[in-house]
């Protein structure tokens, strides 16, 4: 590809083999790298975002909150 690019890659993996959270950094034809996160974690971080959205959604069908919500609008006096 590029006459450093075999260097660059040898000192941006030891760079990111510093960091457990990352896989090896992959250099695409285009030249565009790519430093995947573990997949481990992409799936915890997914996981975390499907409980959030559940709650988030249970608490917005909850006739009672939305109840409260409404006597709570209004200005503070």
């Amino acid at each position: 590809m590029y006459d450093n690019s075999e260097e660059f890659m040898t000192e941006i993996t030891a760079l990111v083999a510093k960091y457990g959270d990352y896989e090896a950094p992959i250099l695409k034809s285009d030249g565009d790298l790519l430093i995947p996160l573990r997949a481990d974690l992409k799936r915890s971080a997914a996981a975390a975002d499907a409980l959030a959205k559940a709650m988030a959604d249970m608490m917005r069908k909850d006739k009672s909150l939305q109840k409260a919500k409404a006597e709570r609008s209004g200005w503070i006096v």
